[in-house]
């Protein structure tokens, strides 16, 4: 897993619906900034299958993740999303990056960040060492308000998931000085 950066994004699935929400913030050293451009986001692959990212680390991941990254297409909608996710998904991300000026150092392939992709009803976890994780569970959180989200997460279940996101986002929030309002929500 990489350190901890200015963020919070979490990730919830209710029923096949993926719920996603970010914060605002942006850190350099001792600077805190509030981004317009959100965390979050959806993209519509070729197959019409939509998919929703949150991003903690580099804007500049994001942005290739959001505007140059050809999303690979699913061949089976029932098959191992994991599979997929290792395999094909990870081969067009790291030619995207390669391709952009995210080469790797030295002898190891990584990118600065991590972000979640919600897709066909799953939640997926990306790190910069290419590793993908599927938690055991409905949620996930990433960045330096991580760990509270998923507190507020494990302790709002049985609520509605945009109610749950606001909730994580606004504890995150409350207890760590690198999460900022607006916050940004979206679901597939």
């Amino acid at each position: 897993m990489n350190p901890k950066t200015s963020t919070c994004i979490v990730a919830l699935t209710e029923n096949d619906t993926v719920w996603i929400g970010g914060d605002s913030a942006a850190t350099s050293s001792t600077q805190l900034t509030e981004r317009a451009d959100p965390k979050v986001f959806m993209r519509t692959d070729t197959q019409g299958v939509k998919w929703v990212f949150g991003f903690s680390g580099s804007y500049r991941t994001a942005q290739l993740v959001r505007y140059q990254l050809d999303l690979p297409e699913i061949k089976k909608k029932d098959g191992d999303l994991m599979e997929f996710f290792v395999t094909q998904f990870i081969s067009a991300l790291g030619v995207c990056l390669s391709k952009n000026g995210w080469e790797g150092k030295g002898d190891k392939q990584v990118f600065e960040g991590s972000f979640i992709v919600g897709l066909l009803g799953k939640v997926f976890t990306v790190y910069n060492d290419y590793q993908i994780e599927e938690r055991a569970g409905n949620y996930t959180a990433i960045g330096c308000g991580d760990q509270i989200a998923l507190g507020a997460l494990y302790a709002s279940e049985g609520q509605k998931a945009e109610d749950r996101i606001k909730i994580a986002l606004e504890a995150a929030e409350k207890f760590d000085t690198d999460v900022i309002r607006p916050f940004h929500i979206l679901h597939t």
